[in-house]
Parts: C-alpha cells; sequence; structure tokens
C-alpha cells in the first residue's frame, strides 16, 4: 500500500492542484501541511497559494498546493 505521501506526490504530479479538505477527501489526510513539508524535504518543488473557499455563507482562506513551474 501506497503512503499518504506517494499518493499526494503522484497526484500533485498529475497536473492537478489539493487543498486540506480535498486531501481529506481524497487521501484521508488530516495533516496535508506535514505531508508537504515532508515532501518539501524529499526534493518535491511545489507552490502554495492561499485561495478563499466558501460554503453555507462562511468564508475561508485555505492553501492550495500545485507543483512549481
Amino acid at each position: 500500500m501506497e503512503t499518504q505521501n506517494v499518493r499526494i506526490r503522484k497526484y500533485l504530479e498529475s497536473g492537478k492542484s489539493l487543498t486540506k479538505l480535498e486531501a481529506l477527501y481524497q487521501f484521508g489526510c488530516f495533516s496535508l501541511s506535514s505531508r508537504m513539508s515532508n515532501l518539501k524535504k524529499a526534493g518535491l518543488k511545489f507552490d502554495s497559494k492561499l485561495v478563499e473557499i466558501t460554503s453555507e455563507g462562511i468564508t475561508n482562506r485555505v492553501s492550495r498546493y500545485t507543483i512549481a513551474k
């Protein structure tokens, strides 16, 4: 079975982006920032951008991760 780090890396390398809520649904990952820290230490280059997500009238700012170009 692949680790969350491996699955997240493959997901990002496929050209997709990821927020912490998407990581929870896609990979059961409760701490995306920790996974991204591990991937950074492993040499993955990525960008992080703050985005606003609105649900039920509540707006939150979260990081959206993408592979660096």
